[in-house]
């Protein structure tokens, strides 16, 4: 049994609509593959904006920034940056900064297979022992 994909062909990143709140966070839009463009989505609002793309009351920033004035945590999209945009990958860069007790510069990167708009991890790259080399060596830096 054979799968065939078409190759994605306009995977384009924009900054998400924040309506009324400020902040840097990508948005995938995708005509040719709709689909691939949910699934990031999907799986960049959940994981850190802890929202399901949509389902926001006021802006997509209001489970995660803190506009009370009363203690709690925080987080800041400052910016994004798009590494790979290519038809098989997708590679993204989010930074900002997270308030609880002290705050932090945070990052956190992505990669996607554009086709699918699944996650790719380090172990769909490597082998087991190329990736505890890599991890060794990163660890001794």
């Amino acid at each position: 049994c054979a799968v065939s994909y078409a190759y994605s062909q306009d995977l384009k990143v924009v900054n998400i609509d924040g309506k009324g709140c400020t902040g840097e966070f990508p948005f995938i839009i995708s005509n040719s593959n709709p689909l691939a463009s949910e699934k990031i989505n999907t799986y960049l609002n959940v994981d850190l904006l802890l929202i399901v793309p949509g389902s926001f009351k006021k802006c997509p920033f209001e489970r995660v920034m803190s506009n009370s004035g009363s203690f709690s945590a925080n987080t800041d999209f400052e910016e994004y940056s798009i590494n790979i945009n290519s038809k098989t990958i997708l590679s993204l860069s989010i930074k900002g900064e997270t308030t609880a007790a002290y705050p932090q510069n945070a990052s956190w990167d992505y990669n996607f297979n554009a086709i699918t708009g699944d996650v790719i991890y380090p172990d769909e790259l490597f082998t087991e022992a190329g990736y505890l080399k890599i991890k060794k060596q990163l660890q001794i830096k």
